[in-house]
């Protein structure tokens, strides 16, 4: 990672609910140089009346620029995806979200992660078209097509698309989760919500 340039910063003190990726998104800021000026590791969990350290004028130079023009809405409540371009409405998905108990965390997130199969080793699923949007614990959440067991490369939860299925993670149809992964960059904004 590029070294910071020295810069002015201002308090920002955390409120509930509070995100890195909601505060970054909030002051046009990349999470990831929120989380560096603050020595905070990405996936930091905040907490009320924790003070930060906004930068006003640092940028590392090699953090994705969030694609304000570009956003994910998840509503949860309908299982659905929608995603917009300005106030255009690209696209629009069946999705499932996750199991009562391993809940889809609500909330303003960012694209953080693009991997072409991701694996989940504890699961043993290998996981296409991946896009992480925040951290649970010491794993990642994020979207995928439908996950594939790595030992019998069989595909799981294919009739289950419009329900809640998955551990957290917001699982579309492999044609969906391919359109979605080309069509969002890192830094795209995606909101969460009943």
């Amino acid at each position: 990672m590029a070294a910071l340039p020295v810069g002015r910063t201002a308090d920002y003190t955390v409120e509930a609910g509070d995100t890195l990726s909601d505060i970054a998104f909030r002051y046009g800021l990349d999470a990831r140089t929120v989380a560096v000026v603050n020595n905070l590791p990405a996936d930091s969990w905040l907490w009320p009346g924790q003070k930060l350290q906004l930068p006003v004028e640092w940028q590392v130079k090699d953090a994705p620029k969030p694609a304000l023009r570009k956003r994910i809405e998840v509503d949860v409540s309908d299982q659905r995806a929608y995603a917009w371009e300005g106030n255009v409405m690209r696209y629009k998905f069946v999705v499932s979200t996750g199991l009562p108990g391993y809940n889809t965390r609500r909330g303003r997130f960012t694209i953080q992660s693009k991997i072409p199969v991701a694996v989940s080793t504890g699961l043993n699923l290998d996981m296409p078209y991946w896009m992480g949007i925040y951290y649970a614990g010491s794993t990642e959440n994020g979207f995928h097509a439908l996950p594939i067991n790595r030992t019998t490369k069989v595909k799981l939860w294919g009739g289950f698309i419009g329900r809640p299925i998955s551990y957290g993670c917001i699982v579309l149809r492999d044609s969906d989760a391919a359109v979605l992964y080309n069509w969002a960059e890192m830094g795209t904004l995606v909101d969460i919500h009943d």
